[in-house]
């Protein structure tokens, strides 16, 4: 066994087809353990069967991995080029891939730590979105009191389920927390009204009633929404008016 003076950057080993060492470079001396004299000491036993078909091919390879114990590790993963020369010794040449997995696992980790900052970016505006929405549906049936006793719900846009409920919320608690005993419930603002968005409308004027102990005035009912809510029974729970002109001169004539 002996020394090369020859700078390689990459480990150097000329071995027997046995595995016995002839050869090897400096830096394959301070990579591996060579003391024993024999390369497939060295090797993992799952890759000594690859590595033994390589060498006995009787011809160059290239790429072939291997699993080798070096000063470093107990097992490092290594990409070896094999050459037999015309005494039928082998050539290798080692270039350890622990070094490239650690680099793929560092961007691996970088990438993760990047869609996890993103996750958590669009997780933020979807919170900030949805509560943007939600004032947005608050504002769309503001509560305003007229009076100690009146109060007047203003509903704009379509009549759907969600910013029902959330009107309902936002104007249930303004009432409650009041004196009221008519409540004013104007759709003249309202665009187009789906089945949800009615029965949500009629729960909404049903807890009114009870709260207040008198049914919501329902102020400029379209005719296109007209036949949903009569469908559904709305009479039941309101008094009906053209406009707020004329509920409001009918509420001071009767008082």
């Amino acid at each position: 066994m002996q020394a090369i003076d020859e700078n390689l950057p990459l480990p150097f080993v000329k071995i027997k087809q046995d595995g016995t060492i002839l050869s090897f470079s400096k830096t394959a001396y301070e990579e591996f353990n060579l003391l024993r004299g024999n390369l497939y000491s060295l090797v993992d036993g799952e890759s000594m069967a690859k590595l033994q078909r390589a060498i006995h091919a009787e011809k160059s390879a290239a790429g072939v991995e291997i699993h080798v114990k070096s000063a470093k590790s107990d097992l490092s993963l290594y990409e070896v080029f094999i050459s037999i020369d015309e005494n039928e010794h082998a050539n290798l040449l080692f270039r350890c891939k622990d070094h490239d997995t650690s680099i793929l696992m560092e961007r691996l980790l970088s990438l993760q730590t990047r869609l996890n900052d993103t996750d958590f970016e669009l997780l933020e505006k979807k919170e900030e979105l949805e509560r943007a929405l939600r004032r947005l549906d608050v504002l769309s049936g503001p509560f305003i009191p007229l009076s100690e006793k009146i109060g007047y719900i203003p509903i704009f846009g379509d009549i759907v389920e969600e910013k029902l409920r959330v009107i309902s919320e936002s104007c249930l608690q303004n009432i409650s927390e009041g004196d009221f005993e008519t409540i004013f419930v104007d759709l003249t603002a309202s665009g187009s009204i789906e089945e949800a968005g009615i029965r949500r409308l009629i729960d909404f004027l049903k807890t009114i009633e009870i709260i207040t102990g008198e049914k919501a005035r329902l102020i400029g009912v379209k005719p296109n929404a007209a036949e949903g809510l009569s469908r559904n029974g709305i009479q039941d729970y309101v008094l009906t008016a053209s406009s707020l002109k004329k509920v409001l001169w009918q509420y001071f004539h009767e008082h």
